[in-house]
């Protein structure tokens, strides 16, 4: 094994260049310490090779000012480990760019704390990948903000795992816009609980496929509200695609026909929802 501390410092160039923490072990072979020792330069952590990164301490990380941190590159945090991550502060946190953030990892952001993920600006959020937020669980998604939920585009909210959905309180679900409700898939409508399923608007009901509301046990069909109930009309896409085309009815007229019209509209719905609630499902 060679010793470093028998190294030549001349043959490094002299006094200056040793003095800046560079010595020959070998000729042509450099042990270079000078990029760790002095992390206090505003470029030094930038000017790091993402796979000189893990080796700096948690502390020495956290130390680093946000400005030193902003040369940073995404390559640069995504080596980062999960550790030196939860080591950052708030305010480091805050500072990272869409950019860095972006190279964040699912055990990255499944370390962060609810103060931590609090500071995170909707823009930073909508930049998370979709591997990594797979990495967060119900209590973290439950800490979001609803301006920062809806910084998740369609696609990043269909990676959440079940799990990680029934978080959602209801500020965030109030929060869902149907094109997010939409893109959930079967499984997720189905890992929503019952009474987070009755605090959906009629608006977010409506925009639920046949897909998703096949998804639901009779307990959950039966359990939404009045208004979302009435959602599920011909109107909606989901009723239309069950009832496909319609025909002319040779029936005589039923004596609902002299119901108020938002009444028979809730009776059919209610009909519809209790005709779909014939196979309950055990979560």
């Amino acid at each position: 094994m060679l010793d470093a501390r028998g190294a030549d410092a001349r043959e490094a160039g002299g006094a200056p260049r040793a003095a800046a923490g560079i010595a020959l072990v070998h000729r042509g072979v450099a042990v270079v310490v000078e990029a760790v020792a002095d992390l206090g330069r505003r470029d030094a952590v930038g000017a790091l090779a993402p796979a000189a990164l893990p080796g700096l301490s948690e502390a020495q990380l956290a130390g680093r000012t946000t400005t030193q941190l902003a040369g940073l590159s995404r390559a640069a945090v995504s080596a980062l480990t999960d550790a030196q991550v939860a080591a950052l502060s708030t305010g480091q946190l805050a500072a990272l760019s869409t950019a860095q953030v972006a190279g964040l990892g699912a055990a990255d952001l499944g370390g962060l704390s609810a103060a931590e993920l609090g500071v995170l600006s909707a823009a930073q959020v909508g930049a998370l990948s979709a591997a990594a937020l797979q990495g967060l669980g119900a209590g973290q998604l439950a800490s979001l903000s609803p301006a920062q939920l809806a910084g998740l585009s369609p696609a990043q909210l269909g990676a959440l795992g079940t799990a990680a959905l029934q978080g959602l309180g209801t500020a965030l679900l109030a929060a869902l816009t149907t094109t997010q409700v939409g893109s959930l898939d079967a499984s997720q409508v189905a890992a929503l609980t019952t009474a987070q399923l009755r605090l959906l608007g009629s608006d977010q009901v409506a925009a639920l496929s046949t897909n998703q509301l096949r998804a639901l046990d009779s307990a959950d069909l039966l359990g939404l509200s009045t208004d979302a109930i009435t959602a599920l009309s011909t109107e909606s896409p989901a009723s239309a695609a069950r009832a496909g085309p319609r025909r002319p009815s040779r029936r005589p007229p039923h004596r609902e026909a002299s119901m108020p019209a938002s009444r028979r509209k809730a009776s059919a719905a209610a009909t519809r929802v209790k005709a779909m609630a014939v196979r309950p499902r055990f979560r």
